[in-house]
């Protein structure tokens, strides 16, 4: 751009010496006449100059509207993906704790000639219900966390089915006799839960300090 104004200045300079010259020289004999296709032509470059100038900011400023969009694109982005791992991060810390106090209840009475009774009630997972908004965002997250919430839905529909099934038929939890194998597979299902939910607690909480802003 500045050697197109210099080229510019630099034919204005030679036109005013050439007119110059000529009206030293022949003063009577000068005439604007035989000038004006060279006039014409230094306008005409300097009114593409101008053209050109006024395209090329154009272009510019088009281009600087583009890469603030994509900002504002980007940062609008990045704080959905952080309220989502907010929003997530409360879902699994309050689900994993729940699942280990069921699992906890699920054990064999100390004492003597006492049963513990394992109704469907007791075993009620909430919470799991807002595992939906990261489950439709599975694209968000990690291979490994996206699995395990995965493996949480699947665990948690396991422990949805007992626990309708215990509606009609509970478990019967005695003492000196062994778990029975429904009550060993919900154990099992409500620790699986609990595992997953604190492996991707420890991810949200890293990848939180990470986009802090």
């Amino acid at each position: 751009m500045r050697q197109r104004w210099d080229l510019f200045a630099f034919s204005l300079l030679v036109f005013s010496a050439l007119v110059l010259t000529a009206t030293v020289l022949d003063p009577k004999g000068f005439s604007i006449k035989e000038w004006q296709p060279l006039i014409a032509s230094l306008v005409a470059f300097g009114g593409a100059t101008f053209v050109f100038r006024g395209a090329t900011l154009a272009y510019r400023a088009a281009m600087a509207k583009v890469a603030l969009d994509e900002r504002l694109h980007e940062a609008t982005l990045r704080r959905q993906r952080r309220g989502l791992f907010l929003r997530l991060s409360s879902t699994v810390y309050r689900l994993g704790q729940r699942a280990q106090r069921i699992e906890n209840l699920i054990k064999l009475p100390a004492e003597e000639e006492s049963t513990i009774l394992i109704t469907a009630d007791r075993i009620d997972l909430k919470y799991l219900d807002e595992l939906s908004e990261a489950w439709t965002n599975l694209d968000a997250f990690p291979s490994d966390v996206a699995l395990s919430i995965v493996d949480i839905r699947i665990h948690g529909g396991n422990v949805q089915r007992t626990a309708e099934r215990l509606v009609q038929d509970p478990i019967t939890l005695t003492h000196g006799e062994r778990l029975p194998g429904r009550a060993r597979r919900l154990k099992w299902n409500l620790h699986s839960i609990y595992e997953h939910c604190m492996a991707i607690d420890d991810f949200l909480e890293t990848t939180l300090q990470e986009m802090k802003p």
